[in-house]
């Protein structure tokens, strides 16, 4: 390895807010489409497109064509843990509407990412076993 890890890149891209919620929204391990992705950070397309370049150019995101569709996911699990960590570790703020309130608990309840199931679920199971 040469030189040092650029940090500072790494922070910059999840400190824009549109490129975390496309993260968050690709944390479930699942394949999905720019205009899904647009939708969930509320942005328009070709503002997603340009975002998930700058994470593909990370190599925190892959994509895969089929005919006219592109369909994104997380590149590996070192990232979908590292996003989860910052969430764990961030200060909690108020949803705003009852949709993204129930879509949290939702989230925060249970939700499988990558090969093992998180959430209060997830816990209870480990404490139980």
């Amino acid at each position: 390895m040469n030189g040092y890890p650029d940090v500072q890149k790494t922070i910059r891209a999840i400190a824009d807010k549109s490129r975390m919620e496309i993260l968050t929204a690709l944390i479930d391990g699942k394949f999905h489409t720019v205009s899904e992705l647009a939708k969930k950070a509320k942005i328009k397309s070709h503002t997603a497109t340009y975002h998930l370049k700058i994470l593909c150019e990370l190599n925190w995101v892959s994509f895969y064509r089929q005919g006219r569709n592109v369909y994104y996911h997380l590149c590996s699990e070192d990232v979908a843990n590292l996003l989860e960590h910052l969430l764990n570790i961030n200060p909690i703020k108020n949803k705003p509407s009852l949709n993204q309130n129930r879509e949290y608990q939702n989230l925060k309840l249970g939700r499988s990412c990558y090969e093992h199931l998180a959430g209060k679920i997830g816990i209870s199971f480990f404490n139980y076993l």
